[in-house]
């Protein structure tokens, strides 16, 4: 696994789903085609974890509602867990041969534009012409050669990826918890990081790399829907979103009640954001809205649990989240503007 790289480089697009940040594409091996998003790492002496939900590793349609608890010295076969399944997979392969595709267009339109100006009869305009394409041609090229390194990386961590894997090393069995008048479900699984795969010097935590496919400038006015109420959001230099803390359901109430960022209709609203596997970078607002959701186990009476609802930013909005953002029920790749300034 790589560290992000700067914007700058022309392979950050390509090194983003192997990088240590927050948004990886993961999946049971034996069940590559089945995939979510990693959650958030912690670590243990010596190891390190990563967090995710039970139904990514253990589908229940394939797998029976058991606890499950690897020990070396048991005999039972680790459940071994892959960096991208199939799809992920397929999908960024895609993206950079779609890329390469995109930049060959724009290096003819240049070569068109460099013709035109050497047939332009004002010398100056040919002159300035030359000055503003020569610079963005280079860029083009060097952007295709990069293309065609990042596909070739594309393929030797989906060659590896299945040698250098992780393993699951607790999972509870899901079920749901009732404490008070909440009632949650309880599905994660904790997965054990291999040492291989990743060293102190390129791991960079808990943080969400915001990419390079939103503009800084839309991005930071998505997180404050009022513009006389600026945000309290500030865009990181390095584009790695770094955050802390876990919100439990009575602060994720408390900040949905009582939140300082006001909307366009001057109504209370949080602002949160997350990167999934599917549905990649995406922002919404976090509100009073609690879905009841029947759960049923087999053998036990269904029951019923309460899950926070993050609503799409606008009416012309993308849907927050899709099938494979699987850990952001847990929040764990959602950051506010109110979670930095308080310690959970």
């Amino acid at each position: 696994m790589y560290k992000p790289v700067v914007a700058a480089n022309p392979i950050v697009q390509a090194v983003e789903p192997f990088s240590t940040s927050l948004g990886i594409p993961i999946c049971n091996a034996d069940t590559p085609h089945l995939e979510g998003t990693d959650g958030l790492f912690f670590a243990d002496p010596g190891k390190l974890y990563l967090l995710t939900t039970r139904h990514v590793l253990f589908h229940p349609d394939n797998e029976p509602n058991e606890l499950y608890k690897y020990r070396e010295d048991s005999g039972q076969p680790r459940r071994k867990v892959l960096l991208l399944g199939e799809a992920a997979f397929k999908d960024r392969l895609k993206a950079i041969e779609s890329e390469t595709g995109g930049k060959q267009i724009i290096i003819d339109q240049f070569n068109r534009r460099l013709n035109d100006a050497d047939e332009m009869e004002n010398k100056e305009d040919a002159e300035m012409e030359r000055e503003m394409v020569l610079p963005l041609l280079e860029q083009a090229k060097n952007a295709i050669e990069s293309s065609r390194s990042s596909s070739l990386m594309s393929l030797e961590n989906g060659r590896t990826r299945r040698s250098v894997s992780s393993a699951t090393s607790f999972c509870p069995r899901s079920s749901v918890s009732t404490m008070g008048t909440t009632a949650s479900l309880i599905i994660w699984a904790v997965v054990e990081i291999d040492s291989s795969m990743i060293d102190r010097f390129s791991f960079v935590g808990n943080v969400i790399d915001l990419g390079t496919s939103i503009p800084v400038d839309e991005l930071t006015t998505s997180m404050y829907p009022r513009l006389s109420n600026p945000t309290l959001f500030n865009y990181p230099e390095n584009r790695l979103l770094k955050f802390h803390g876990l919100s439990q359901t009575r602060r994720c109430t408390s900040l949905t009640q009582r939140p300082k960022t006001r909307d366009q209709d001057d109504d209370p609203v949080t602002m949160v954001l997350q990167n999934g596997c599917t549905s990649k970078l995406t922002i919404g607002p976090l509100n009073t809205i609690r879905s009841a959701t029947r759960e049923y186990f087999q053998g036990k009476a269904a029951a019923i649990s309460k899950e926070v609802a993050v609503l799409s930013r606008t009416s012309k909005s993308k849907p927050f989240s899709k099938c494979g953002d699987s850990d952001q029920r847990y929040g764990s790749s959602c950051w506010n503007n109110h979670w930095r300034r308080r310690n959970y």
